[in-house]
């Protein structure tokens, strides 16, 4: 079994990836469940945000060979304590950031000291602490990341904008407030704050910039949700952003914290000015942004079976094996089944080829996971904007979410499926879902 160790009933970026860990380790046929711990100041075991992630609630622990806890880098005070009362399982100490920690030198002895911790990494950034500080040696160090909540997969940010510069209040504020007072009213600031989660693409998509000059504590969310709504971003140079690895973005778009205010002025102003015109500044980051999922999922696969010690034969399989078992599985609707077949074809780096992500739109539709099959089929038609069943997955996945564009994309599977021997078919699906 795999243990979670969550703080109960809080949402923020950490806690969402502890869930999303937890999802797909049991879709890939892991035994895990969440282990919520923390005093019961009145709020929910499971915070609501996260109910739809589905990984079951462990009332207890135990103590087993085949066990494997989890830590996120909070707990790093308690987790020796915790290890020695359960020597016979495995331990792994996941820094989801490295500021918020709170090491001390006598702290770092002692995790450095545990020569069977187990260690995965969020950013490059940790790695670089966990590697350079705690001396951990390559055969404990995983990298693992994350990725954003799919309600920024497929985000729409042709939109028109306002000259906003949008900022994060509990981040940075004191550089921030200083070039607010020093714009002298050119530019309409406006904080990130009092925002329920599903607005937060709303607002990003009406502003222009995003600037964030906090500390970086990790691989922070809201600089890839600003950019994958189309915001510009500037951040300083501390803690993750120093790095070209997570946040890729060009130099000149990260000031160091003595750089004069009149300077980041200039350069904010310019792209405003400029919004229209500075989109492949981004291009990288954006690209890396939407892949963050299949990157997950391989290293979630790899790690796991690694650690856990599971033997599977599919790793070694041809190709042309793995295709015709995740054909098998998609039309038995095994679907667990094909998510699994289909992270290892990403692992082996065979070909996505249009069959490839055709099966995998049906897997995602049959998951649950319609905004992902949106996603995949978007940049299937962006290949070929006349793969009609593409369409059809489409707008399957739009009807599930309730979103405008499934009429749309069932014209386009008739109008294209015309004179094909897949014609027929296509109407009889059409109808089956009851579409009219």
């Amino acid at each position: 079994m795999i243990f979670i160790f969550c703080p109960r009933g809080n949402a923020t970026g950490g806690t969402e990836l502890l869930h999303q860990l937890g999802y797909k380790l049991n879709l890939f046929g892991f035994e895990v469940c969440m282990y919520y711990y923390g005093d019961d100041n009145g709020l929910p075991v499971l915070h609501p945000r996260f109910k739809g992630y589905g990984v079951p609630i462990a009332e207890s622990v135990s103590d087993q060979a085949d066990n494997v806890f989890i830590y996120p880098e909070m707990m790093v005070s308690s987790l020796i304590d915790i290890k020695r009362q359960l020597p016979l399982s495995k331990h792994v100490l996941w820094w989801l950031s490295v500021d918020n920690a709170g090491m001390t030198p006598e702290l770092i002895k002692i995790v450095s000291d545990e020569k069977d911790l187990i260690h995965f990494v969020q950013s490059y950034y940790a790695l670089d602490y966990v590697k350079s500080v705690l001396l951990v040696p390559d055969e404990r160090l995983y990298y693992l990341s994350d990725y954003l909540n799919t309600d920024f997969l497929n985000i729409h940010s042709d939109d028109k904008r306002d000259d906003i510069v949008l900022f994060n209040p509990r981040k940075g504020f004191e550089r921030t407030s200083g070039l607010i007072r020093y714009s002298d009213y050119r530019i309409k600031w406006q904080a990130l704050e009092g925002l329920a989660p599903e607005d937060i693409p709303m607002v990003l998509k009406k502003a222009k910039v995003y600037i964030d000059f906090g500390n970086h504590p990790g691989k922070d969310r809201f600089p890839r949700e600003a950019v994958s709504c189309g915001c510009r971003i500037i951040t300083g140079r501390r803690g993750a952003a120093a790095n070209d690895k997570d946040i890729p973005i060009p130099e000149e778009l990260k000031v160091s914290d003595d750089a004069a205010d009149d300077k980041i002025l200039d350069l904010i102003c310019a792209l405003l000015q400029n919004y229209d015109k500075t989109e492949e500044l981004y291009t990288e980051y954006k690209n890396k942004i939407s892949e963050e999922f299949h990157s997950f999922e391989a290293d979630v696969l790899s790690v796991f079976n690694e650690i856990t010690e599971k033997t599977e034969h599919d790793t070694d399989r041809s190709e042309k094996d793995l295709r015709e078992d995740l054909l098998d599985a998609v039309t038995k609707e095994d679907y667990r089944r094909s998510l699994y077949l289909i992270t290892i074809y990403r692992i082996k780096k065979y070909v996505i080829d249009e069959v490839i992500m055709i099966l995998e739109g049906y897997t995602r539709l049959g998951l649950g996971e319609d905004q992902t099959a949106v996603y995949i089929m978007n940049k299937l038609l962006d290949m070929n904007p006349k793969n009609y069943e593409a369409y059809l997955i489409k707008a399957r996945a739009l009807s599930g979410l309730d979103m405008e564009g499934a009429s749309e994309a069932i014209d386009n599977a008739v109008s294209f499926s015309k004179g094909t021997e897949d014609e027929e078919y296509i109407k009889e699906s059409i109808n089956a879902l009851g579409f009219k």
